[in-house]
């Protein structure tokens, strides 16, 4: 047995069980199911990008989304939330 015997071919990266690209209606659904079953969440969007596995830019431009929408609202401190959540105020 020589050394090379004992490396490991090198595996293509899995690909991550994230969310599809932002376009994606499944990724609104999904994050807006979130919201809706945690009504007090309150994400900046850095904490979202991190929670969905999206880019920044990618969740930032689905947080402006659903803003504009009406589903959410942003904060004097940047963060986005359901409105009128009696714990959130």
């Amino acid at each position: 047995m020589t050394t090379t015997d004992l490396i490991e071919p090198a595996q293509a990266p899995v690909a991550s069980p994230g969310l599809p690209p932002i376009g994606e209606p499944d990724v609104r659904g999904r994050v807006r199911a979130e919201y809706l079953e945690m009504p007090g969440m309150a994400l900046t969007p850095r904490q979202a990008a991190h929670l969905w596995s999206l880019p920044l830019a990618s969740a930032a431009e689905l947080l402006t989304h659903l803003v504009n929408s009406g589903f959410l609202i942003q904060t004097d401190d940047n963060r986005y939330r359901r409105p009128g959540c009696p714990r959130c105020t």
